[in-house]
């Protein structure tokens, strides 16, 4: 990671080895059961104030995919826990601060079919409970008062606790598709 900007005198220069491990065990030719773990990291925010750390993660899953309809169709279950730290979250000045750690653990489940030639059908769900583990929120009051509140436990920002799409798609003999998808987030 290599970023210089002149105007702000700011300058980043970040290298790193992330690795990935991945397990997977076919006990059955219907059943494979997997498991992964790997690290990661990612430029800061442009939006960040001040010297920007790279943001990290940390992620840890396991699940099961079994085959059935004779090969027609797929469903797959994982459960996942999801750790990232130095993440960027704007606080109630508006300013955009790197102060913030975040765990997320969930399920996901996903089924898929192609029951006549050509036509793909994929539905998903996922459930994930986010927490910011480390959060300080400068809070401004009548000029120049503020108070610092720690915002440690609230739900993480950006992490929907419900998500579920669905697509379908058709492909004809003369190679035109047609596709129509939909997607659902909670808050």
């Amino acid at each position: 990671l290599e970023y210089e900007e002149p105007q702000c005198a700011t300058e980043r220069n970040e290298t790193r080895l992330d690795p990935l491990l991945a397990l997977v065990f076919a006990p059955r030719d219907v059943l494979a059961l997997h498991a992964s773990w790997g690290t990661a990291f990612a430029p800061p925010s442009s939006l960040v104030v001040g010297p920007g750390e790279p943001e990290s993660t940390r992620q840890l899953e396991a699940g099961a995919k079994l085959k059935f309809l004779g090969g027609k169709a797929y469903a797959g279950l994982a459960a996942y826990q999801l750790e990232r730290d130095n993440i960027a979250i704007p606080d109630a000045t508006g300013l955009t601060r790197q102060d913030g750690d975040q765990r997320s653990r969930g399920i996901e489940l996903d089924v898929s079919s192609e029951l006549a030639k050509g036509w793909l059908t994929y539905a998903t769900y996922a459930f994930t409970d986010a927490e910011l583990l480390r959060f300080s929120e400068v809070v401004p009051l009548q000029p120049p008062d503020f108070i610092v509140v720690d915002r440690a436990g609230n739900r993480g920002p950006f992490a929907p606790r419900h998500l579920f799409g669905l697509w379908t798609s058709r492909r004809f003999d003369n190679g035109f598709g047609l596709s129509l998808g939909l997607r659902a987030v909670s808050d």
